[in-house]
């Protein structure tokens, strides 16, 4: 959904508040952030970061705007890979060499409830549409490979002018208490995918705008994925963490 002209003049007035604070956070980040970046330092530097700053504070420094432009809806979670010495260029492997970083806004009365859909990137690359680079096997998967090891960021959602952060945690794919059953999951997506692509080529399955595979209904109180344990869904031919899988993130801290 695009950002309403209402909601561009109140960002336009949070970033005059914001950049007051520039120098004071440029300040911290040179005495504070850590010298050899592993997932577990940049998550103390941000537990630390956002005691003092908001997230305006931090995207105002980094870029002097708060968006760009009324259809980019993920501007603060991009900028965010530059203020931690990321990216920043959209590149679709992981954001630096340590894992990936995920923003995203919770509802506003709830830190466990997601309120925007979390991408972790497409099921399968697309080299020209029906054809595609498909892996079967999970370990060498877009996935796996881009969300072995992540930081997630999330904040409360007010509007569009979401900026106080609730949630600094980290979890790894890898972890027992739900490793197979992600795995378990993607493998119930890859194959959806498979048939999918192969109905596509064979004139029996046509593609919409959202993709060739059935989209999973989001973070609603009704949302559900199909997947065997619940934990991963669909959305645009690319993968998700649902609500569920989210809530035992946050649980697990």
């Amino acid at each position: 959904m695009a950002i309403t002209p209402d909601e561009l003049d109140k960002l336009n007035k949070e970033l005059e508040i914001a950049l007051d604070n520039k120098d004071s956070y440029e300040a911290f980040k040179r005495e504070n952030f850590p010298v050899n970046s592993t997932r577990d330092a940049v998550q103390a530097y941000c537990i630390r970061l956002f005691e003092k700053f908001n997230l305006f504070d931090v995207i105002a420094a980094e870029s002097g705007m708060l968006n760009n432009g009324p259809d980019d809806t993920h501007y603060r979670g991009r900028v965010m890979e530059k203020a931690l010495n990321g990216h920043f260029d959209g590149r679709p492997e992981k954001d630096f060499p340590w894992g990936e970083l995920k923003c995203a806004e919770t509802k506003s009365n709830s830190s466990t409830e997601l309120q925007q859909i979390i991408t972790c990137g497409v099921i399968f690359t697309a080299v020209r549409k029906p054809e595609y680079n498909i892996v079967t096997d999970y370990y060498k998967s877009h996935f796996f490979t881009k969300m072995e090891d992540t930081l997630l960021i999330t904040y409360f959602k007010d509007g569009r002018l979401g900026k106080e952060v609730n949630n600094v945690c980290t979890f790894s794919i890898r972890d027992p208490r739900w490793a197979s059953r992600l795995k378990e999951d993607w493998e119930s997506i890859r194959d959806e995918m498979i048939l999918a692509i192969e109905g596509e080529r064979n004139g029996t399955v046509v593609r919409k705008r959202s993709g060739i595979c059935k989209s999973d209904s989001g973070t609603g109180p009704r949302s559900k994925s199909r997947r065997p344990n619940g934990l991963l869904g669909i959305r645009n031919d690319s993968v998700i963490i649902t609500p569920q899988f989210f809530r035992e993130i946050i649980s697990a801290q």
